[in-house]
């Protein structure tokens, strides 16, 4: 017994001086986290007083926080933790507004085409016509003339609230009697889907594929024909006790042309931004309000809203120019209805997006960016600015997810980290890298500074930034 106890002792010593050991070679590692600076445009040292912090995580475990200038100096802390903290979660909602005729639509499988097949499948009825000229056996296809069927394209609609199980809801709207939906989110949701309908143009045609077997459909296929598609799709933001949304409708020919679909059956009788109330349940179509009315062509580029949610803001592209939309929240009536200058027409890497903090809202779109800023509860255009194309090296890097922001009144400071895509998670999925960090610097509109700062960390799957990795401060 007291071998054994001898032998657990020493097993216990060399344990412990094996984790002291582990310990001091990390810390001394950890320290020795440098920053290199490379340079794409202007002077580090004019942007010398702008405080930055970067923090980067090894699985949840290991922590960096680094404390640095564009020059790539100054002072790296480094903490460690057995368990890292919970991942922040969003409460998840939608409206999806949404209905398509591009691609390939089939069904497979003994169909009797009754009533409510053709109810439950509208598409069936292009089917229902076409295996009438079909021969008992084999394959047969049709190009026929969309509008002949129906006069509109009439889209599917889900709407689930933070608190509700959204697959559930998806799967109320394709079939609410199977799924023993709310009747009264069953009602709104076909007024919705009734009140979204676009006119089918009149050229518009499909290619119908039915499998005939014993003079029964086995098979239908429904594809665009040539480069023809007909779409529906909505862009939404919940703020407060609301969801705002926007419609949008296009059919394409041949190419790339798209060419939008009228919006007259709308509400608006026309396209237009609107917000459905949320806080008194069952919900209305006649609670439905119409917010902000846009010409056809009009397009949203994206909507956010502010921290608090006292502000919507809405990215408008109105032919060759941009335009910028905030409402308030409380009246949804427009507070500033801004022109901010020709349209983008290139993207020079930041990709596109509307992003939002305790006093800015920040508009990307292309090659261009526009700065909010809030004071006294009201909120002005500071800034307009040109993405320089000297980031093009960003394209694709970049994620709209991390980007912070400083702004002292004259210069603008932009932060992101470089080398992620978007995943399944908060933090994305690595390419490769350890969280490089892409600066952007503006004085007065024109950009003074731009550069990358590259940590010595370890390259790998497993080192990665904090769900909010960036702080910036002048």
């Amino acid at each position: 017994m007291k071998k054994k106890w001898m032998t657990f002792a020493l097993l216990l010593a060399l344990s412990i001086a094996g984790l002291a050991e582990a310990g001091r070679l990390t810390a001394r590692t950890a320290h020795q986290v440098t920053w290199e600076n490379q340079t794409l445009l202007g002077d580090p040292a004019a942007v010398s007083d702008l405080n930055i912090t970067v923090r980067h995580n090894d699985r949840n475990h290991l922590f960096w926080e680094s404390k640095i200038d564009p020059s790539g100096a100054g002072e790296v802390e480094f903490r460690f933790r057995s368990k890292g903290p919970a991942p922040k979660t969003e409460p998840r909602y939608s409206i999806m507004i949404e209905s398509s005729l591009y691609g390939d639509v089939s069904w497979s499988g003994q169909f009797s085409m009754t009533e409510d097949d053709v109810k439950r499948r509208p598409e069936l009825k292009l089917a229902q016509d076409v295996a009438e000229r079909a021969p008992d056996q084999g394959s047969y296809t049709e190009t026929v003339a969309y509008g002949d069927y129906f006069d509109s394209l009439t889209p599917a609609v889900r709407i689930s609230l933070p608190g509700e199980n959204q697959d559930m809801y998806m799967a109320q709207a394709l079939d609410p009697q199977t799924y023993g939906a709310d009747p009264e989110r069953v009602k709104i949701m076909a007024q919705l889907s009734q009140a979204f309908r676009c006119p089918v143009p009149e050229d518009f045609c499909v290619e119908v594929t039915v499998v005939m077997a014993d003079g029964r459909v086995k098979n239908v296929g429904i594809n665009e024909h040539g480069e023809d598609y007909l779409y529906i799709d909505c862009d939404y933001i919940m703020a407060g006790d609301y969801i705002y949304f926007t419609v949008n409708g296009f059919c394409g020919w041949e190419g790339d042309q798209d060419v939008e679909l009228d919006y007259s059956l709308h509400p608006a009788g026309c396209k237009a931004v609107y917000r459905l109330p949320t806080a008194d349940r069952p919900l209305t179509l006649e609670a439905l309000e119409i917010v902000q009315r846009l010409e056809q062509g009009d397009q949203v580029c994206a909507m956010n809203t502010d921290p608090d949610n006292s502000h919507v803001m809405v990215d408008v592209r109105k032919g060759d120019r941009e335009q910028i939309c905030v409402l308030n929240n409380t009246t949804g009536q427009p507070e500033l209805e801004a022109d901010c200058g020709p349209c983008s027409v290139e993207n020079f890497g930041l990709g596109g997006g509307l992003l939002t903090w305790k006093d800015l809202a920040l508009s990307i779109n292309g090659d261009r960016l526009i700065l909010l800023q809030e004071q006294n509860g009201t909120y002005r255009v500071a800034m307009t600015g040109m993405i320089p194309e000297e980031i093009g090296s960003w394209k694709g890097r970049s994620s709209m997810h991390y980007f912070q922001a400083a702004y002292d009144g004259e210069r603008l400071a932009l932060g992101t980290v470089l080398d992620i895509r978007p995943g399944t998670g908060s933090t994305g999925e690595w390419l490769d890298g350890a969280a490089d960090l892409g600066l952007l610097v503006y004085e007065v509109s024109q950009p003074v500074y731009a550069g990358e700062l590259i940590p010595s960390l370890g390259r790998g799957n497993y080192v990665r930034p904090d769900d909010s990795p960036i702080e910036l401060s002048w």
